[in-house]
């Protein structure tokens, strides 16, 4: 990972952006998502909800920099199935002229290797709209596979949306 990028804990000066991002219709649509127009108290809210979390095994947000430079987007993960060692994870590079660089890619490496790794993680899942074809090319490429497919999963504008369902499991090269 040539760039120097890290994951880190989300700051409350990464509130402005990170609403941005999310209150943007077209970076939403990317993601699946509908954009979260909230108001600064519930970002706010929001914000100390993901830091105070002392065990990850109850999900995770992180932001993604370049060490020392600007925030380009973020990783998260749901609550984890003690049993299964299962989560459902996602990413977001937000800042538009960051994506189709590379940087999905080494923020979702270094997402898996602290869950894999750190964490003993043996099953990664991520739902990503049919329609965003980098994040389904990216997803492959870094080895995960097609599972299934949600039919009209989620509507968005109106529309029905189809995600496809990618796993990867711990091991698999």
């Amino acid at each position: 990972m040539s760039r120097g990028l890290r994951l880190r804990a989300l700051e409350a000066d990464d509130l402005d952006t990170w609403s941005a991002w999310w209150s943007d219709a077209e970076t939403c649509l990317l993601l699946g998502a509908r954009p979260r127009r909230w108001s600064p108290v519930a970002w706010e809210d929001w914000l100390v909800e993901q830091v105070s979390r002392q065990d990850p095994f109850e999900g995770g947000t992180l932001a993604l920099e370049e060490f020392g430079g600007d925030l380009l987007g973020g990783v998260w993960w749901g609550p984890i199935d003690p049993v299964d060692r299962s989560t459902t994870i996602g990413l977001l590079v937000g800042d538009p002229s960051s994506r189709r660089r590379g940087i999905g890619s080494d923020a979702l490496r270094l997402l898996q290797a602290y869950l894999f790794h750190e964490l003993g993680l043996r099953r990664l899942q991520s739902l990503v709209w049919e329609g965003n074809e980098a994040a389904i090319a990216l997803h492959r490429k870094l080895g995960f596979q097609q599972e299934g497919r949600f039919e009209a999963w989620r509507y968005l504008d109106g529309l029905p949306r189809h995600f496809l369902v990618f796993r990867r499991l711990a091991g698999e090269a």
